[in-house]
């Protein structure tokens, strides 16, 4: 079983389990199981940021020195994020120059 296919089997019991909760039909032993998905499953889908993050890191390092489209794009989408345009200030918003 591939990890895949073993998150598929993890979600199908998580929902199976929430189906029964909701019929008041788990026992505690039940209940305690599906805690323990829930967390096993966030820990995966940690695990997968984690790793997609990596993957994109290792992207930029290698594209990100030749002044490609990608690193351009990448550069001006942050610069677009982290930018101030605007305040709010006694009560209105104020765009540039506003005292």
């Amino acid at each position: 079983m591939n990890v895949n296919q073993a998150g598929e089997e993890m979600h199908k019991k998580i929902l199976e389990l929430d189906a029964r909760d909701d019929k008041n039909e788990l026992d505690d032993f039940e209940r305690e199981e599906r805690r323990i998905l829930l967390v096993e499953q966030s820990q995966k889908f940690f695990k997968q940021k984690v790793v997609l993050y990596e993957k994109a890191h290792v992207k930029w390092l290698k594209q990100g020195d030749l002044n490609s489209k990608f690193f351009h794009s990448t550069v001006k989408w942050r610069r677009a994020r982290n930018g101030i345009n605007r305040v709010f200030e006694n009560g209105h918003w104020c765009e540039e120059g506003c005292g």
